[in-house]
C-alpha cells in the first residue's frame, strides 16, 4: 500500500490540527518526506512512525489528493528545503 499522495489530520499530540501530506519516500533511509500544513512545514518522518500513527489513530485519513495538488505540495516541499 503506498501512502504517498496522501493527506492525513493529526488528531492528537505535539502537531494537533495539522494536515500533513506524505510527499515523497525514501527506500534506503524508510522514511517520508511531508509536508505540513497550513505553515508549510517540512518533515522528514520515518515509515514506522507514520504506519504506527495510523494504527494508533494519532493520524486521521483525509484524503488522497488529485494530481494536480499533490504536485503543487510536492514542489512547495522543495521550495522550502532550498530556501532555508
Amino acid at each position: 500500500m503506498t501512502l504517498l499522495k496522501n493527506m492525513y489530520f493529526v488528531a492528537k499530540g505535539q502537531r494537533t490540527g495539522q494536515f500533513l501530506v506524505l510527499v515523497d519516500y525514501d527506500k534506503e533511509k524508510q522514511n517520508y518526506s511531508v509536508l505540513g500544513l497550513p505553515e508549510s512545514e517540512t518533515l522528514y518522518v520515518t515509515e514506522i512512525d507514520i504506519k504506527k500513527g495510523i494504527d494508533t489513530k494519532l493520524l486521521d485519513f483525509v484524503e488522497e489528493l488529485p494530481t494536480d495538488v499533490y504536485e503543487s505540495c510536492k514542489n512547495e516541499f522543495q521550495y522550502r528545503i532550498n530556501h532555508k
